[in-house]
């Protein structure tokens, strides 16, 4: 019997903000959008699933994108900080942390999204 790989949800806040304090790192945003992906997956592939998923125009990109990384529990409260997702690395990073906290159902990005003009 083959085993299908795991998937994981994301959910993805875009062209908000990120705040920061003592507790951690939080992201703010007025629209998110929520969607499953593979843990085999690449940056490329991570890029296209959120495009797709906003429905980017040609004269849109992505331009930055954090993850809200689980730190530490303190009591049931999870501590995060967030830290850029720039290669293929930081998406296996990523998903490997997020495994190791099993009770964190999805993994939230904050992307910022740019125009392009040629």
């Amino acid at each position: 019997m083959s085993s299908t790989p795991e998937n994981v949800v994301f959910i993805v806040h875009f062209n908000g903000k990120v705040s920061r304090n003592l507790s951690g790192s939080f992201f703010h945003s007025e629209r998110r959008k929520c969607f499953i992906m593979s843990i085999k997956s690449t940056l490329a592939h991570l890029k296209k699933r959120i495009e797709e998923k906003l429905k980017l125009r040609d004269t849109q990109m992505i331009s930055q994108i954090l993850y809200r990384v689980p730190q530490s529990f303190a009591g049931s409260h999870v501590q995060y900080n967030d830290v850029e997702i720039s290669d293929n690395g930081d998406v296996a990073d990523m998903f490997v942390i997020h495994k190791s906290f099993e009770v964190i159902g999805a993994i939230e990005l904050s992307v910022t999204i740019e125009n392009c003009y040629d």
